[in-house]
């Protein structure tokens, strides 16, 4: 095989890093979204967070 030049193995190399950056990306999301939901904290409830309001007598 031909040498190739500096800037192509630069090149070679990054596409490299950046493969490797997202199947680590995918494993991480894949583990954050099979953790069990009791593990993150629960949603407020839509209901309790809306301002109440009095009526008029």
């Amino acid at each position: 095989m031909a040498q190739l030049s500096e800037w192509l193995q630069i090149m070679l190399a990054e596409i490299g890093r950046k493969q490797e950056e997202a199947l680590r990306s995918a494993e991480e999301q894949q583990r954050r979204e099979s953790t069990p939901a009791a593990a993150t904290p629960p949603a407020p409830d839509a209901a309790a967070s809306t301002p109440k309001r009095i009526a008029a007598a």
